[in-house]
């Protein structure tokens, strides 16, 4: 489901009122695939109701640094930008880190 159609189903299942997306071209996580999926799974469960993170796409570029396409959903634009710090870091020279 592409992110935009994910906003509304979101919106209404979990009462949230804010939701952003990053992009893996800029964005990364810090540890395997596997990792991640197991940390947002984990994280929204004990988060039930005041966030809730989606990833839409991940690529394992090298070990230890996973590129990804995510949403974060929370009450706030300050509980959103929160939340994506936990998840991912931002590669300020573009492409993903070398």
């Amino acid at each position: 489901m592409p992110a935009l159609m994910a906003s509304p189903g979101v919106f209404e299942r979990f009462g949230l009122r804010v939701g952003k997306f990053r992009k893996s071209t800029r964005f990364y996580f810090c540890g395997s695939k596997d990792e991640l999926l197991a940390f947002v799974k984990r994280w929204n469960a004990v988060h039930k109701g005041k966030g809730h993170v989606v990833l839409y796409s991940v690529y394992e570029k090298e070990p230890g640094c996973t590129q990804l396409n995510m949403g974060v959903w929370a009450n706030s634009v300050e509980e959103v930008d929160t939340i994506f710090s936990l998840f991912c870091a931002e590669d300020r020279m573009g492409g993903g880190r070398a």
